[in-house]
Order: C-alpha cells, then structure tokens, then sequence
C-alpha cells in the first residue's frame, strides 16, 4: 500500500502543478461541467453547453464521461468535507475525521477519470505530468489510459462509463505486478448517487479495503471497512442506508451528524444554530 500512498501524492502534486500553470482542460475543482463559462479545445476557445443539472436524482441527458465524474466527484467531496467538518466540531470526534482523508484523498487516482472524452491530445498531455509513454485509447463508452513513471514502472486506468444509467466502473492498476488495484464505482440512484471504492493490495497502508458511499440532498453515509471483498457491479437500487452495514460509518442528514467508530462508539447530536 505505500505505493498507493506515494500515486496519490505524486499526483496531488501534479493536479496543483496543473491548476497553477493554468491548463485549460482540465476540469477546475468545486465547479462543475454546468458552471464552466468556457471549455479550452486545442487551444480553439468554445463555449460550455448549457443545461447540465448536478443535482441528485434529476435527469441530466447525455453527459460526456468527464463531465459526469465532475458532477459526481464534487457531490462526494462536499459530503466528506462536510461530515469532516462536523466532526472537528466534536471533541470526541475529532481526531476520528483524519480517518475520512482517506475517502478524500484517494481520489487524486482517479485523476483520468476527468479527462476521459475529452480530446486524445488533451489526455496525453495532462497524463504527462504523471510520467512517460502515456497512451489513450477509446472504444464506444469504454476507456484506457496507461503510462510509465520516471522508474519504467507501468500503470493503468480503465473505465466504463454508462451514460443511461450515469455510472462509472473504473479500474487503476498501480504497476503492472497487480498487488496494488483499486476499484472506484459510481452510479445514479432515485436519491442521488451510489458508490463503492476497493482497494486491494498485499500491504497494509492507511486506506480502507471498502468504502460504500450514498449521497442525497440532505448529505449521505460513508461507510468502511477493512476487510477484503471481491468487487461487484453496481446495480443502481443500493439503498442510502447501506453503508451502513460496514463496521464504520459516518453520516450527514440535514443538521443531524451520526457515527460508528471504528472502536464500536456511536454518536448522534444536532448541530448548534
């Protein structure tokens, strides 16, 4: 798992590299495909296709894959930032919230993810700041991306993507000797959104082997454990409550914030007007 822990932070590194030397494709954090004025395509300026909904549960057509994971990607943050949030708020809580982190921060893999559909020379060119050799390919709704690091070490980003169902089955493989993958799907269910991240690997590191996610309107529930599962599709009818059923979760329903440690305390307050 150290390897996972040292992908992420190189490519945290490389997403803050990207913002600050103002790289015009790449999907800016905390807006989505909706709220984009302009999209930068081979250097040509066009403007952004109206209409795009985000909010869970409303129909939003036919998005690009990248426009998709955006919309999704910021629902789940602004519920893990929020859950964090209201965690630090509590004394006893708050050193449980670092546990969230990692929930957060393992999306930095998944950085592909808010390129796929875009132009092939917009993906190669982003996926250089993670190494050499990059490689895009396309087949209909399906996905890969590979590329070497500074070592010669391969790595691998495949996904799926479902516009009907607006989901996303993605699979990284952190070099080419399959002990470190992870497993991250997403879907639209009748309250929002559903998601399930697995990570499987060899090693012990700080990331939980699952994590089920549900997000509606008023929040949602993060669940985890750490122990192995075999990865499944989503179906899309996977109830808010699920996570839930993991030995840890953590909840944000309104005003109201629930939680399971991980040590088998459970806590329930309202938040202060």
């Amino acid at each position: 798992m150290k390897k996972v822990i040292v992908i992420i932070v190189v490519l945290a590194l490389s997403v803050m590299t990207l913002v600050s030397c103002g790289v015009p494709f790449m999907p800016k954090p905390g807006k989505t495909a909706a709220q984009q004025a302009t999209v930068n395509t081979a250097g040509e300026t066009v403007q952004a296709k109206p209409g795009k909904n985000d909010k869970p549960g409303v129909p939003v057509g036919k998005l690009e894959a990248w426009e998709s994971y955006e919309i999704f990607q910021e629902r789940k943050s602004d519920l893990v930032t929020t859950a964090m949030e209201r965690m630090g708020e509590h004394e006893d809580l708050a050193f449980q919230m670092f546990r969230l982190m990692s929930v957060l921060s393992i999306d930095f893999v998944m950085l592909p993810a808010a390129l796929m559909g875009q132009e092939e020379v917009n993906v190669v060119n982003a996926m250089r700041m993670m190494g050499t050799d990059v490689k895009y390919s396309k087949t209909g709704n399906s996905y890969v991306v590979e590329w070497l690091d500074k070592e010669g070490q391969g790595y691998k980003f495949e996904t799926t993507y479902d516009p009907a169902k607006d989901g996303m089955s993605s699979v990284v493989n952190l070099g080419v000797d399959g002990k470190d993958t992870i497993y991250y799907d997403y879907i639209r269910t009748s309250y929002g959104y559903f998601a399930q991240i697995i990570t499987n690997s060899d090693s012990e590191g700080g990331f939980p082997a699952l994590a089920l996610i549900s997000i509606d309107a008023n929040g949602g529930v993060i669940g985890m454990s750490t122990e192995k599962v075999q990865h499944a599709p989503l179906k899309g009818n996977e109830s808010r409550d699920l996570p839930k059923s993991l030995p840890q979760w953590y909840e944000v329903d309104g005003k109201t914030f629930s939680a399971l440690t991980a040590e088998g305390e459970s806590y329930t307050y309202q938040l202060e007007p």
